[in-house]
């Protein structure tokens, strides 16, 4: 990344899987403080060893469709790393299901879950 980001604060949902992690190791190279926010605390643990476990990585583990998880994680967010700088929105449900298998009701899930998130907007409005 061309861009510097130190001690920017850049919280990345779905933090632990593949892209959330690609993005992490870009801003980490820029110097920015990284949040990881996924809803596996195991394979959040993963991802912080796999990137180097430095000082500057946070892991937070929470589900970003409830509304009272995401309000404790953002002002618990706020209060270790500082204010919220760049959201990366990389969470996303996954389904174990073939493509022409998947319903209505999984599209709108997923579709709630990236564009709607209670995360977006509680940090739109504190």
């Amino acid at each position: 990344m061309i861009i510097d980001f130190t001690q920017k604060t850049v919280v990345i949902t779905g933090g632990a899987g593949g892209i959330g992690r690609a993005c992490a190791k870009e801003f980490l190279e820029s110097g920015a403080k990284v949040v990881l926010l996924d809803i596996s605390r195991e394979a959040l643990e993963r991802t912080k060893a796999e990137l180097g476990g430095l000082d500057r990585i946070y892991c937070y583990a929470a589900d970003i469709s409830d509304s009272d998880a995401v309000k404790k994680t953002v002002r618990d967010i706020r209060d270790e790393a500082g204010e919220i700088d760049v959201l990366i929105q990389t969470a996303a449900l996954l389904h174990e299901k073939k493509a022409f298998d998947i319903t209505d009701e999984d599209c709108q899930n997923r579709k709630m879950l990236q564009k709607e998130s209670y995360f977006l907007q509680v940090i739109r409005h504190p």
